[in-house]
């Protein structure tokens, strides 16, 4: 079997969504996917390219208490950038040479989520505000990357054909498990490599079915000379 096109995957079929809420995207791919596996369509494992492995600590901020404090978005996230990303605060001057003086978390601190309790931010009136005072701090999962196609974030499912099923009735199952998922309309659907070139056909199948019926007719009709008889 040949592949024509599509992204890099173990297994030959796949279908992709896209949408711009990442939120949105994973939880319907994840549906989508276990639906797909439960289906006897299909054979083995179904596949995606959403890995939701990686360990993340999400900060939330507390927008109305925030904004009572005189506190934008805007600080606590240069906040967080200077403690964990680094940023150049002042520059040291030497006879021979000059230092950069860079502000950061120590490393034994970067590593440990309950530091960013120690992390403050000052209120419109001076006053040092603790970090969990105005945003809540938890733990998560998060995507190792985020694939994208045409720039818009996507998540490709992957999936191969049961013993004695064609190319087609994998496709009317995807339509059918879609519409049972209740997909929502933001969620943008395609075939990719094979599948696409598949579908693509099938698009143009009656066409060419007319064509050539039009064609054979025109054919017997100067063969009888005639186009009544054909």
């Amino acid at each position: 079997m040949f592949r024509i096109g599509g992204n890099n995957s173990k297994l030959p079929y796949q279908y992709t969504l896209q949408d711009l809420d990442l939120n949105e995207l994973q939880a319907v791919s994840n549906r989508l996917t276990a639906a797909m596996a439960a289906d006897p369509t299909f054979a083995g494992q179904v596949t995606s390219d959403l890995n939701l492995s990686t360990p993340a600590v999400t900060v939330d901020i507390n927008r109305d208490r925030a904004a009572a404090l005189g506190i934008t978005a805007m600080q606590i996230e240069n906040a967080l950038g200077a403690a964990y990303g680094g940023e150049q605060v002042s520059s040291i001057y030497a006879s021979s040479d000059q230092y950069q003086v860079i502000l950061e978390l120590l490393p034994q601190y970067q590593q440990d989520e309950s530091a960013l309790s120690r992390l403050y931010v000052a209120a419109a009136d001076g006053t040092l505000v603790p970090l969990n005072a105005i945003a809540h701090i938890g733990q998560g999962t998060m995507p190792l990357s985020i694939n994208h196609l045409g720039q818009i974030p996507a998540v490709t499912i992957s999936f191969n054909l049961a013993p004695g099923k064609a190319l087609s009735d994998a496709v009317s199952a995807i339509n059918r498990l879609s519409l049972q998922q209740a997909i929502p309309a933001t969620v943008q659907t395609s075939f990719q490599g094979t599948a696409q070139a598949f579908q693509s056909s099938m698009a143009n199948m009656g066409l060419l079915l007319l064509i050539a019926v039009i064609t054979v007719y025109i054919i017997l009709g100067i063969l009888y000379e005639s186009f009544i008889h054909p």
